[in-house]
């Protein structure tokens, strides 16, 4: 699958932010380390990045804006409504929803849902399995209650994990680029 360029606009291109996503992606990120970026921040970061290394139905992208839905991270919500400003998501201008429940994010093509809310991702990923949506959590067993990306914290650093057959279930393309740099991939190409 061919990698698009989704992101546009100055900041990205130039400036500290872009070495810091690239290292973000490759590596992973200290979860407490002396740089003043909050775990949040470092999430919100890898939640505005994985759009570029996936591929929605056409038809989902017909939307008036990339949608991306969270709950009960607000700290997140905050960090990414400040790292969107007017750039672009598969040419859409970028709406970040904070929801209370799993059901608002019936239109969103991305969910990031915070931890310690397994019980209401198990239930509300079940009810939503048909639509295309990118389901994101931060828990310990996260892939297992259905999310298709899963949010951990190795040697300190943070990094992600893909349960292809959720991404799959979807309806969404993934890139290899981004599984390359998962910490674990489960399900097969």
């Amino acid at each position: 699958m061919a990698r698009r360029q989704v992101i546009a606009g100055p900041p990205w291109s130039s400036g500290r932010l872009l070495p810091l996503l690239v290292s973000l992606f490759l590596c992973g990120f200290p979860a407490h380390a002396a740089v003043p970026y909050s775990p949040a921040a470092v999430k919100a970061a890898f939640l505005f990045r994985f759009p570029g290394y996936m591929e929605w139905p056409p038809e989902t992208l017909k939307a008036s804006a990339f949608v991306i839905a969270v709950l009960g991270a607000a700290d997140v919500a905050e960090q990414l409504q400040g790292l969107h400003g007017d750039r672009l998501v598969h040419d859409l201008p970028v709406q970040v929803r904070s929801v209370t429940a799993v059901r608002e994010a019936w239109d969103a093509h991305m969910l990031y849902i915070g931890g310690g809310h397994a019980e209401a991702a198990r239930i509300g990923i079940a009810a939503l399995r048909s639509r295309p949506l990118l389901v994101i959590t931060d828990e310990e067993k996260g892939l297992s209650s259905g999310s298709a990306v899963n949010f951990l914290t190795l040697d300190r650093r943070i990094r992600f994990e893909v349960s292809l057959q959720a991404v799959n279930q979807a309806g969404i393309d993934v890139d290899a680029e981004m599984l390359s740099v998962a910490a674990r991939v489960l399900g097969a190409r």
